[in-house]
């Protein structure tokens, strides 16, 4: 503090040279390492995380780090290994200690120990090729994983890496293969062993090694690999099989097609899966190429596959007799892919959808998704399919029957009975909803559903009409007639769907005003606060809505009131309404919404300067009245005998002295009296007011008395009231600037609020503001930085760079 206050001179002159370096927590050094030594677990661990936040501050601790490696929980020597890589030390005497700990059987903790090797430079590179040759294999791994982090500046380790693809351990092999391809891309006896690791690592350590090949071009290396983990009894190898193979194109025909005739079903239900997708992964690749983009690459490999398929039809063909169902379907979907021979890939499709099994049904119906055939055979097979006893078969056949044949009658009547079918109702909805975003239009779908006997039904085809085209006038025309449906849900959901359209023609102003007279309170409530967008038909809904705040709902009468403030074009019969409403209005929430609107219409509202007045003498604490009487402004100087009585029982309301504030100088002479009043709130909201109103006033003299006042917080707004009403600053500052310096909290955080309201004015009190930069509360701290941004910015710069 006391340094602070020796360079305010400075801080207002220019900035020193070498601004001090501010203290960072967490820099004991020892404690830490003592921590780290001897603490508990809980202890390590927080000590760890702090040396990691500290970052290059702490590398006096790498040694102790280097210790922590071999900690036998995995969290906390882990942890170890992260401080390290953050703290990031330099010193060459590190390297022997760092590479002796890639013994450590962890390779999360050696491949950040290769990070801090990158760090330290090349030099540790040496090291780290002797530690290829060591007896202990994780030693070697580690070496592995640790050049693995250098790339190119591994270059020398590249022969050493080589003859360690030899080695004994398949995880140092499979460590040195991802090293070299790191470090030495073309030195393809690295994808070999890479690819022998795919039977052997965990699954995500497999998709890591299938990417790393690819990537590289060099995934035609793994065929041999991808053929035994095909005939794999793990699900999983078979699943990561078909996942490779589907990158190798034509070369993946010859393992998928030998795995096709595998005593083993799961192998053949594998092959055939991987078949089909090889032929959609290769039109998928020729469908991404823009048109302005050369084609021949993309078709090169589509037609190279379509070949290679074509040359084992008889293979294939022989596999649709299969005893296997499922295999039978892939298989046939593959053939269609081909060929595009319906007739021989369709009989194994029908007869999936006469199996059993739900499941394989619905795999039937997915697959007839791909057939582009619109003929009334297969919309009769798929409205068979709708009829299926299983919800999920039935809504597929659904899909797939509006997807292929959504512009027939008989699609389209399909999509209707699963509405009205309890069963698949819900589902169905969702499904229209799903084909409606996609943009689909089922206008004629949903129309027929809108006068349909069943409720339920009727207000599910409102409620999905409003998507399709509101501005469609026939759909329009049967929202607008069900807004007159018996139903109170059907009505509601109409009123929903027209007041949800972009525009709104002038056709549908008048019905749906009409429906303010609805028997239903919630339709009601809808409407009243729906009509605020009709802005643009203030005549019809603005007298409408006034006859609505004498609704019997409450709520009914406050949304009314709160649609009317959108109307800013149809104030007058607003005002009016509201004025005689408010006359008859018992319930307070009702009463503050339309008090709300008035004031919104400020000025205009005069005519409620009355009916105001009459509520806040009723209710002092009714505040939103005065805000009202705020906004109306001079012409609500009838109110300023009532104002002034409020302000000297309350003299901190501020809606109080913003609504006398806003009268203006007709309350001049009232507040100037006030400023003698006994009670010091009250002389505050005088002095307040008189400020807020300015010059009219000419109270400077009344004012400038109230600065020598018994209570602090009077002078403090006294002082700011005089400058706005006098413009000079001198007084004010010398009253504020002493406040600031030995007031209570409170009293400080007003002056220095004060010296923001006089802005640049209060260039003379930037001194004692910077002081406050470093005061120990926190909001004071705030409030000085606030006002000094507002008063001279530079200054706030310059105060912040000495610190």
């Amino acid at each position: 503090m006391v340094l602070l206050l020796l360079s305010a001179p400075l801080i207002l002159g220019q900035a020193p040279a070498t601004p001090p370096a501010a203290p960072r927590a967490g820099q004991d050094l020892g404690k830490l390492v003592q921590a780290l030594d001897k603490g508990t677990p809980a202890e390590r661990l927080q000590a760890l995380r702090t040396l990691e936040k500290l970052g290059p501050d702490a590398r006096a601790a790498a040694p102790e780090l280097i210790k922590a490696l071999r900690d036998p929980d995995e969290t906390l020597r882990r942890r170890a290994g992260l401080a390290l890589v953050a703290i990031g030390p330099k010193q060459i005497a590190l390297v022997e200690p760092l590479v002796k700990a890639l013994d450590i059987d962890d390779e999360a903790v050696q491949a950040n120990l290769g990070k801090v090797l990158v760090g330290i430079g090349p030099i540790a590179t040496t090291s780290l090729i002797r530690l290829l040759k060591d007896d202990d294999p994780v030693a070697r791994r580690g070496a592995a994983v640790a050049l693995e982090a250098f790339g190119i500046d591994a270059l020398p380790a590249v022969k050493s890496l080589v003859k360690t693809l030899a080695d004994q351990d398949a995880a140092v092999r499979l460590a040195a293969a991802r090293a070299l391809v790191k470090i030495e891309p073309k030195e393809k006896a690295s994808y070999a062993v890479l690819a022998e690791a795919l039977l052997t690592a965990e699954p995500r350590g497999r998709h890591q090694i299938m990417m790393l090949l690819t990537e590289s071009g060099q995934q035609a290396l793994a065929a041999p690999v991808f053929r035994k983990m095909l005939h794999a009894k793990d699900a999983s190898l078979r699943n990561d099989a078909v996942l490779g193979l589907r990158q190798l194109g034509k070369d993946a025909a010859p393992v998928l097609l030998d795995g096709l005739q595998s005593a083993a079903v799961e192998v053949r239900r594998a092959a055939a899966t991987g078949l089909f997708d090889l032929v959609q992964t290769a039109r998928r690749e020729r469908a991404r190429v823009p048109d302005d983009k050369d084609p021949t690459d993309a078709e090169t490999k589509l037609k190279a596959v379509l070949d290679a398929l074509k040359k084992a039809e008889p293979l294939l063909t022989k596999t649709l007799g299969d005893a296997d169902i499922e295999l039978r379907l892939t298989v046939a979907k593959t053939v269609y892919q081909i060929s595009g021979d319906l007739e021989q890939a369709l009989p194994p499709m029908l007869a999936a959808l006469e199996d059993k099994d739900a499941k394989v049904r619905k795999l039937a119906i997915q697959a007839l998704r791909g057939v582009p055939d619109q003929s009334e055979r297969m919309q009769q097979v798929l409205l068979g399919a709708a009829k299926d006893p299983v919800i999920d078969v039935k809504l597929e056949a659904l899909t797939v029957l509006w997807l292929n044949h959504g512009d027939t009658e008989a699609a389209q009547n399909a999509l209707v009975e699963a509405l009205k079918d309890a069963s698949i109702r819900q589902n169905a909805y969702a499904m229209v909803n799903r084909l409606i975003a996609q943009g689909n239009d089922l206008t004629q779908v949903l129309l027929p559903l809108v006068k349909h006997p069943d409720e339920a039904l009727r207000a599910r085809g409102v409620a999905l009409l409003r998507k399709p085209a509101q501005e469609d006038e026939t759909v329009r025309a049967a929202l607008v007639g069900a807004l007159q449906d018996k139903s109170a849900l059907v009505r509601l959901q109409a009123v929903q769907a027209l007041t949800a359209a972009a525009e709104f023609p002038a056709e549908i102003v008048p019905p749906l005003v009409k429906m303010l007279e609805d028997d239903d309170r919630e339709i009601r409530m809808s409407i009243a606060t729906a009509l605020r967008r009709f802005t643009e038909h203030g005549p019809l809904v603005v007298p409408a809505l006034v006859v609505s705040l004498r609704d019997q709902a409450d709520f009914v009468r406050a949304a009314a009131a709160d649609t009317l403030a959108f109307f800013k074009d149809d104030a007058g019969p607003s005002i009016a309404g509201l004025v005689k409403a408010l006359r008859e209005e018992d319930d307070d929430y009702v009463k503050e919404r339309m008090v709300r609107t008035l004031a919104l219409f400020g000025p205009d509202s005069k005519a409620a300067v009355p009916v105001l007045l009459d509520i806040v003498r009723k209710d002092p604490s009714f505040n939103l009245a005065f805000v009202a009487l705020g906004r109306i402004g001079a012409d609500a100087k009838a109110a300023a005998p009532v104002l002034i009585e409020a302000l000297r029982k309350d003299g901190d309301n501020k809606n109080v002295q913003e609504a006398l504030a806003g009268i203006g100088a007709d309350v001049g002479p009232p507040l100037i009296k006030l400023l003698e009043d006994a009670k010091a709130d009250t002389r505050l909201g005088a002095a307040a007011v008189l400020g807020k109103i300015g010059a009219a006033t000419s109270a400077g003299e009344a004012l400038q008395a109230r600065l020598k006042d018994d209570d602090a917080q009077v002078r403090v707004a006294a002082a700011l009231a005089h400058f706005q009403v006098t413009s000079q600053t001198k007084p004010a500052l010398a009253t504020l600037t002493a406040a600031c310096k030995k007031g209570e909290r409170r009293v400080r955080l007003q002056a220095l609020r004060n010296l923001k309201a006089m802005g640049p004015e209060a260039k003379d009190a930037v001194p004692t503001i910077v002081m406050h930069l470093g005061d120990p509360d926190p909001m004071i701290r705030a409030q000085a930085e606030d006002s000094l941004q507002m008063i001279d910015p530079q200054a706030l710069e310059r105060a912040k760079a000495a610190m």
